[in-house]
């Protein structure tokens, strides 16, 4: 039996499988399923998640019916090929998270900039392989926070050396908060980033 891309399919397969495993150690409360300060929201990151949970689902019943050796292999490689296609499809890369972020260039994850985007406040968090599992930057914006917290866009640091949208979460240690005013930006470019809270 040939499978199309076979070699990059059998590694999406482990992807599939190993998917599901990491799914159900969050359920069950694992540790070490997530790291400590990033918890998941929603967004364009859990679209891969969701297409995984079906088609493992539909691997189980074919498997449960007694499907002949030879066709589970075929669907298994189909399967493989959809989830690599789907995950490259809904990647949005680029060198510039904040410019990115602000002018909508990618669907975002909550509804920021409730009041426009010209006079408010820009927050970021930089994110290290350290503390949060890998190098790159979260982004949000006052305008949805209440009480201090809010939703925050993630984007990781890739080996090229642009960032990838992952998705929204929330950071539960906040300390890394670092602010900026929208219109300082808009006017400029560029954002003189100063830490904390704004001043009331």
């Amino acid at each position: 039996m040939y499978c199309p891309r076979s070699a990059w399919a059998t590694a999406h397969q482990r992807e599939l499988f190993q998917g599901i495993s990491e799914e159900r150690s969050e359920s069950a409360g694992d540790p070490g399923a997530r790291n400590d300060r990033l918890q998941h929201i929603g967004g364009s990151g859990g679209m891969k998640r969701d297409i995984t949970r079906v088609l493992y689902r539909i691997l189980q019943t074919l498997m449960r019916h007694g499907v002949h050796a030879r066709l589970f292999r075929v669907g298994v490689c189909v399967l493989t090929i959809l989830i690599a296609d789907s995950a490259q499809g809904e990647q949005f890369r680029t060198n510039n998270p904040l410019k990115a972020f602000v002018n909508q260039e990618y669907p975002w994850g909550d509804d920021y900039f409730i009041h426009g985007t010209r006079d408010t406040y820009l927050f970021r968090c930089i994110l290290t392989r350290t503390t949060d599992g890998f190098d790159g930057i979260a982004l949000s914006e006052i305008s949805i926070w209440g009480n201090h917290g809010g939703p925050w866009e993630i984007f990781r640091k890739s080996e090229k050396g642009d960032y990838v949208y992952t998705g929204t979460e929330a950071i539960v240690n906040t300390s890394c908060l670092e602010r900026c005013q929208s219109k300082e930006y808009l006017s400029s470019g560029q954002c003189k980033w100063q830490r904390g809270w704004p001043k009331q």
